[in-house]
């Protein structure tokens, strides 16, 4: 699900820029992040709940909805360099990650380097910051709507998987004191 909701995102994002080294760098991206989950360890503890897979399951499929509802982006070097930035983020955090990526919440062990130390969750944070990029493209009101919805579900999504963490690694307390940070600095 996750894969299929960033392939919607090159979708929508290359359709109207045509920029092939940035076409790349997201394809190469999901390359890493799908070798990555096929080596990944088992989880030594998980949250299943109904509600936590429906809140993963609806802020990994929510930007399908970019593309369905005929958000169109305009390109701008803002919306460009932004959403570059965004996937240097994203590629930065899946390397320190490594094989600890999953989409339900997982805990497998505790990253705190790269951008971790800053933000602590940055691969939301950078959903966030390519999805707004292209809202911002699009000048699109109903693209603004499905941006808060998925900030709404990255902030629900992002607690879950603290108070996971918190519960399974008594370090992520002092990790997360550490780290102010859990979306975007100085905001979420």
């Amino acid at each position: 699900m996750w894969l299929a909701a960033d392939i919607v995102r090159i979708m929508v994002f290359s359709g109207e820029f045509h920029i092939k080294w940035l076409e790349g760098a997201e394809i190469g991206i999901l390359a890493i992040a799908i070798l990555l989950v096929m080596q990944r360890p088992r989880p030594r503890h998980q949250d299943a709940s109904f509600t936590t897979i429906a809140i993963a399951i609806g802020a990994t499929l929510l930007p399908v909805l970019y593309g369905v509802l005929g958000v169109n982006v305009r390109p701008s070097s803002l919306v460009i360099t932004a959403q570059a930035f965004a996937l240097a983020l994203m590629g930065a955090a899946l390397v320190c990650r490594g094989t600890n990526f999953s989409v339900l919440p997982h805990y497998r062990s505790l990253v705190a380097t790269g951008p971790y130390r800053l933000i602590r969750h940055p691969i939301y944070a950078s959903y966030l910051l390519f999805d707004g990029a292209l809202v911002v493209g699009a000048r699109s009101e109903i693209g603004a709507i499905l941006w808060i919805v998925e900030l709404a579900l990255l902030s629900v999504r992002a607690r879950i998987e603290e108070q996971l963490l918190a519960e399974s690694n008594p370090e992520y307390l002092c990790y997360s004191a550490a780290t102010h940070c859990r979306l975007i600095p100085f905001l979420v």
